[in-house]
């Protein structure tokens, strides 16, 4: 429900008919450093097996190069669909030789999305209960470096004090750390700057509005579609 939520918030800014707005010409995200940005990623996940829980580790640097590797995507369904199925490939394995072809392919693929929170998590779970799927541990260092970076920058307040996100699991994040009710959500343009609004009910009854910027995923949405989105603009 949480998922189906925020694709329906961020694709009303995309498709829904509201204020016309001039192309949009992202340039805080681009996508032709997918060469360059790879291989850092790949650097950065390296040392991050290396670090042993090292209070040190460049975590936002991780984050900063996945969004512009080629297996990253700001949605995310098919990535989770993917590890879903390749660890079920694990657990049904009958042999020694189809357990270990299918680890392989379980871990590679976790290696390639470890700046990716709901891969960590689903990884931490899993690996809490089978050993053989790694260090829970060691993705619990991992998420709560990631999630440090994005929950302690900023309060949600205002466009100046939003969260940024770069996938719509981020945001599914963010909301569920604030354990509260949605009781609307809205997407906004300021300039070049993309938001989603959620007012909330807290759990003691307030009501607050949370901004999250969105501008990175919309930004990847956009350069993929070749076209800008419709939403509300207070610049105009």
């Amino acid at each position: 429900m949480w998922r189906l939520c925020l694709i329906l918030v961020v694709f009303t800014a995309l498709s829904a008919p509201a204020l016309a707005i001039e192309p949009f010409k992202p340039t805080q995200y681009r996508t032709d450093r997918s060469h360059y940005a790879g291989p850092r990623y790949e650097g950065l996940a390296i040392q991050a097996y290396r670090s042993q829980s090292s209070a040190a580790y460049p975590f936002h640097e991780l984050r900063a190069f996945y969004r512009d590797t080629r297996q990253f995507h700001p949605v995310g369904d098919q990535i989770m669909a993917d590890l879903r199925a390749l660890h079920a490939h694990v657990v049904a394995a009958q042999d020694q030789a189809a357990r270990t072809e299918a680890l392989a392919a379980y871990k590679h693929f976790v290696d390639q999305h470890l700046a990716n929170l709901d891969v960590v998590l689903f990884a931490r779970d899993k690996a809490a209960t089978d050993k053989r799927l790694g260090d829970a541990q060691w993705f619990e260092w991992l998420h709560r470096g990631i999630a440090g970076g994005l929950m302690n920058t900023a309060g949600g307040r205002s466009t100046g004090d939003a969260y940024v996100v770069q996938t719509l699991g981020e945001e599914s994040y963010v909301l569920r750390r604030h354990k509260a009710d949605i009781m609307h959500s809205e997407p906004l343009r300021v300039g070049v700057k993309f938001y989603n609004i959620h007012t909330l009910r807290m759990g003691d009854g307030r009501v607050k509005r949370l901004y999250i910027d969105i501008t990175l995923p919309m930004a990847y949405l956009i350069n993929r579609e070749g076209k800008a989105p419709k939403a509300l603009d207070l610049t105009r």
